[in-house]
């Protein structure tokens, strides 16, 4: 959500170096322009006291004078108030206000989604209008080989069509269940003769196999993709099956249509952007788009934004792009 007002942050500055700082896992998304700098994070440095003290000694070398702070998060703004960065553009919340001295207010209403609220930031420390267009991923040439090789190893050709699908979200409160991505799997499978794969992490896998449950059909790629590989496979998909989540956000920029499962998240504010789209929420629900990780109902209400969708339903708007 942040690429699409980075790239033309950067774009303004060509002659000037734009260093991204981002986990290790994402700097590829953020490649778009030939005077970006990743900064990659690695994963044990992320959070808590032990991540800002690891991030101060790996950036104290850049010696940064501005610092635009797109995360929400308290130790972001710890680290370049640390560094020692002269001028520190972002959000004053979450108990922020005092290390963010040049403070975006953000717009309560009306709600402005991630890709825009970032784009104020951006407008901001830049002092001038900023053109952001929905993101977008360029296949890189290894990673086209990558995930060729990938496909033909588990006998998937060239012209196989398929599905892609992430059987689990990290959110507890936003898991459909491996039965029912398994059903899904099984129908696309028998009525549309389409392979399916499974995308996701590596602690994922498991997940993926219980989805899979020894189909020939279905391949889990939990953990076997980084994300350009996982990118060009996604940019060949017929459909994209999964929550509100980074791979539904990378299936979006690389071109394929979605059918986005929208439980605890909030759409308005975090739905990939794309036309090409299907977002399957219960609105009447009291409790919906509750943003929390863990259900806190119980009894018949628990988890009923995601137990409510149906097989057939998300089937059917799968089948909608893949007949389209």
């Amino acid at each position: 959500m942040a690429q699409p007002s980075l790239k033309a942050f950067a774009e303004l500055l060509h002659d000037d170096e734009v260093f991204v700082v981002s986990p290790e896992w994402a700097k590829h998304v953020f490649s778009v322009e030939p005077n970006i700098r990743a900064v990659p994070i690695p994963s044990d440095e992320l959070h808590g006291l032990r991540g800002i003290a690891a991030q101060v000694k790996r950036l104290k070398e850049h010696k940064f004078d501005s610092g635009i702070i797109l995360p929400p998060s308290f130790s972001s703004a710890a680290v370049f108030t640390m560094l020692g960065v002269e001028r520190r553009f972002g959000f004053p919340t979450d108990g922020r206000r005092l290390m963010i001295n040049f403070p975006v207010e953000k717009p309560v209403t009306p709600k402005l989604h991630r890709m825009h609220q970032y784009q104020l930031i951006f407008e901001f420390a830049a002092g001038w209008k900023v053109k952001a267009e929905p993101a977008r991923i360029e296949a890189a040439e290894d990673a086209l080989v990558t995930a060729s090789e990938l496909l033909e190893r588990n006998g998937i050709e060239e012209k196989t069509p398929y599905a892609a699908i992430a059987p689990q979200a990290v959110a507890e409160s936003r898991r459909w269940g491996s039965g029912n991505y398994g059903a899904l799997a099984k129908r696309l499978a028998d009525e549309k003769g389409l392979a399916v794969i499974l995308l996701g992490t590596k602690a994922e896998w498991a997940a993926g196999e219980k989805v899979r449950n020894s189909d020939g059909r279905i391949f889990n790629f939990c953990g076997k993709t980084d994300i350009p590989t996982a990118s060009v496979i996604l940019s060949k998909a017929k459909v994209f099956v999964g929550n509100d989540s980074g791979l539904a956000h990378l299936a979006a920029a690389s071109g394929a249509p979605l059918v986005v499962l929208s439980g605890a998240d909030d759409p308005e504010e975090t739905s990939p952007m794309t036309p090409y789209k299907t977002v399957i929420i219960r609105n009447e629900l009291e409790c919906i788009s509750c943003v929390r990780n863990k259900c806190p109902l119980s009894g018949d209400a628990f988890m009923r934004c995601m137990t409510d969708i149906s097989v057939d339903e998300v089937f059917k708007a799968a089948t909608f792009f893949v007949e389209g």
